[in-house]
């Protein structure tokens, strides 16, 4: 069973954001539910299973572009999960979650080849730092405008000046000047 969560996201949140689907792993539905209010409550989709195999039937069916997963779950824990997604996708984008990490868990899940880990109770902001920094810098595939800029704006015609202008959010203070005619 899968329960998307898209309804309680708010609507002033990026609208970039709300074409990112997250799913939500855990054996305890109450704390899936949660965490998975959070991911919404960041402008994200969320969507709750509570089970690995569901998971993975439900990453088949619906396009998902990162998993929140948890590691102690039974039938199939969260290493088993991440391992049968990376057989599936091997770009599949995937965050192990833990209530108990001792002195050497640090080091293990780093070396697991997850995208990360948060621990419980999740801490927000670094749930949202995450979201953002694995969504929006890797563009999971989307298509993205880029612009290659030398830095020094006199070589480049005005109108390819003028259009990147338009498109910088805190232009360098080299180009801050104001353009020398051509």
């Amino acid at each position: 069973m899968i329960e998307d969560l898209m309804s309680e996201q708010p609507a002033n949140k990026e609208s970039v954001a709300k074409d990112f689907r997250v799913l939500v792993v855990d054996d305890e539905p109450e704390v899936a539910k949660a965490i998975a209010k959070l991911v919404a409550s960041r402008g994200f989709r969320a969507a709750v299973t509570t089970s690995g195999k569901s998971a993975l039937s439900n990453f088949d069916k619906h396009e998902f572009d990162l998993v929140l997963v948890d590691l102690a779950m039974p039938e199939m824990n969260g290493w088993q999960v991440l391992a049968e997604l990376r057989k599936r996708k091997k770009q599949a984008r995937v965050i192990i979650m833990t209530g108990f990490v001792p002195k050497e868990g640090e080091a293990i899940l780093s070396d697991r080849k997850a995208d990360g880990y948060l621990v419980k109770p999740i801490d927000a902001a670094r749930l949202d730092a995450m979201l953002r920094a694995l969504l929006f810098s890797q563009n999971l595939g989307r298509p993205t405008e880029a612009v290659a800029v030398d830095d020094e704006p006199s070589i480049l015609p005005n109108e390819a000046y003028s259009f990147i202008r338009s498109r910088t959010f805190s232009p360098p203070s080299r180009t801050s000047r104001n353009r020398p005619p051509t």
